[in-house]
């Protein structure tokens, strides 16, 4: 069992943090999680200014301690640049496709050919919101994984349904924190996400 950590907030403005936790554990890290923070801006930010300084010396930390970038959640300009300055493979570990739907966390194809060229992966998720109109459908998501395949190949695609097994808590999160999701996470009620046992059928 591997961890990831969905923004760098937690590393407390001391890059040695890196270090402590690739040794916990930790192999993936979101620079940004939605909003903009220190290390560059998110999905759901109005304007994208991308990868800052300080993400930069995260994102080359990070490639120091064994830790692999993650563009999901950051916003589109943060991915590219984080896709530049890496010197391993940069990931969307949890993301679906913008062409195929047209949602603020969907990446780019820029965003799917530069993480390819890094050697790295897009996991297409299974939560509704994002794979359509809240739609956790094997159909839906074979939709973004054919045109993902076709745009960077198929060794550079995977499955990564991001189901949450502890769903009233995440339900209850958005409850508690509608400040931090807008509309294109809330307009067509509770999230729902694709069950693994989906993938079998």
């Amino acid at each position: 069992m591997v961890f990831d950590l969905e923004d760098s907030r937690p590393l407390d403005d001391n890059l040695d943090n890196l270090s402590m936790l690739a040794n916990l554990g930790v192999r993936t890290l979101l620079p940004t999680y939605n909003h903009a923070n220190r290390a560059g801006s998110g999905c759901l930010d109005s304007t994208d200014g991308g990868l800052t300084d300080w993400g930069r010396a995260i994102v080359a930390e990070m490639n120091s301690v064994g830790i692999v970038p993650d563009g999901s959640h950051c916003s589109a300009r943060t991915g590219l640049d984080m896709c530049e300055v890496s010197t391993g493979p940069v990931v969307y570990s949890h993301s679906c496709m913008q062409a195929v739907w047209d949602h603020p966390r969907n990446i780019t194809d820029d965003q799917a050919r530069a993480c390819a060229a890094t050697g790295g992966v897009i996991g297409i998720t299974g939560v509704g919101i994002f794979l359509g109109p809240n739609t956790p459908t094997l159909e839906a998501m074979t939709k973004h994984l054919e045109y993902a395949v076709d745009l960077v190949g198929i060794d550079h695609v995977g499955v990564s349904t991001d189901f949450s097994f502890d769903y009233a808590d995440v339900i209850d999160e958005f409850a508690r924190n509608p400040h931090l999701f807008d509309d294109s996470y809330t307009r067509w009620g509770p999230i729902q996400g694709m069950t693994p046992e989906t993938l079998l059928t």
